[in-house]
């Protein structure tokens, strides 16, 4: 059993274990980012690499809407409460003068 068949450099099949298996794989998704074929842009864009199917499956990172319309509301409620202080604070209010 070998986990790297067909080594381009040496032409053998190498068994690789932990931080050089690691570094090899790394190392290869790099080459294939680079000479821009179809499995290194896969992995550039984070998509599925090995032919699964992508429109249902694997959707991560997509908010809800229902949380992302709760989330603008907190920010805006932020906002409002932040932005009049500021401004208070930024011109101090002239003093009198007793005559």
């Amino acid at each position: 059993m070998v986990n790297h068949p067909g080594e381009p450099a040496l032409g053998e099949s190498l068994h690789y274990v932990s931080a050089d298996l690691e570094t090899r794989r790394r190392d290869d998704v790099n080459l294939m980012k680079m000479i821009r074929s179809y499995r290194g842009v896969r992995h550039e864009r984070g998509q599925k690499v090995r032919g699964q199917r992508t429109r249902s499956n694997g959707r991560t990172g997509m908010a809800a809407g229902v949380l992302k319309k709760a989330a603008k509301e907190a920010a805006q409620a932020a906002a409002k409460e932040a932005a009049p202080a500021p401004a208070a604070a930024a011109a101090p209010a002239p003093k009198k003068e007793k005559e």
